[in-house]
């Protein structure tokens, strides 16, 4: 199915272009991805945007900006606050889709919630690789990817710097537009998260505690369930486990 891969661009209300990959037909499920990875390396290298397709979906799965083969640009008035929930907007609107199911990982459910809190109202809504701080307080994280990003091997955490840098040189992403994009997040309060009406699942690795506590983000939406998979932050995505919780879910619309 991978052969069958679109890839669009749609141009976003400042100019800046974003790269979707589309794969699969029916109702429509939108993925984000997480900060320093793209669409390919989150979604259809780990083998879950292939998955969502064979349950009866049509995938939608944009670079976000400043990652990927998506436009970015190094001047931090091209990232304002609550661009990267902009830009998904704009990549439905362009595809003319009202009704869609919301699935993000990491900086990628960061920015689900956000979109849910600037009015979207999605069928159903994952939150993967994410806990309650890494909506509640986006500075801790911030903070964390500052230091390695910009200090690298001599960052606080030389290893982590040292991986974070080497990872940036293998996707082709650039310090400046990384850094513009943590400096454009910003939180979700409790009051935001409460109003999430759809079915929710958080999905997380259960020894992924990058994002805080994902069983305390879960308490916090009323309409949400917890599930645990094998895995931490960065291997739990890549997980038969991992992808069967997440099409079950979604495969809630077709019954």
């Amino acid at each position: 199915m991978t052969d069958r891969i679109e890839t669009h661009a749609v141009t976003a209300p400042d100019g800046v272009k974003l790269a979707c990959h589309r794969v699969g037909e029916g109702p429509a499920v939108l993925l984000l991805h997480g900060f320093l990875f793209n669409a390919r390396l989150n979604f259809f290298d780990t083998g879950i945007a292939e998955a969502i397709a064979a349950a009866g979906f049509s995938v939608i799965a944009p670079d976000l900006r400043g990652h990927g083969d998506s436009g970015a640009p190094d001047d931090p008035a091209l990232y304002p606050q609550d661009i990267i929930p902009s830009d998904a907007r704009a990549v439905l609107d362009a595809f003319q889709i009202a009704d869609f199911a919301l699935v993000g990982y990491s900086l990628g459910a960061r920015m689900a919630a956000r979109m849910i809190a600037n009015g979207a109202t999605p069928r159903r809504l994952v939150l993967a690789g994410m806990g309650d701080h890494g909506v509640l307080n986006v500075a801790r994280r911030q903070a964390h990817f500052e230091d390695l990003i910009r200090h690298g091997p001599a960052a606080a955490n030389s290893k982590a710097g040292a991986l974070v840098h080497a990872f940036m040189q293998k996707n082709n992403i650039q310090a400046g537009p990384a850094l513009h994009v943590l400096a454009s997040q910003r939180d979700t309060s409790p009051a935001e998260l409460a109003q999430i009406a759809c079915p929710t699942l958080v999905l997380c690795g259960v020894d992924d505690h990058d994002n805080g506590a994902s069983g305390a983000l879960a308490r916090l939406i009323p309409s949400a369930r917890l599930a645990l998979t094998p895995g931490d932050h960065l291997s739990a995505a890549g997980k038969s486990e991992f992808r069967a919780a997440l099409t079950e879910f979604l495969k809630g619309d077709l019954q």
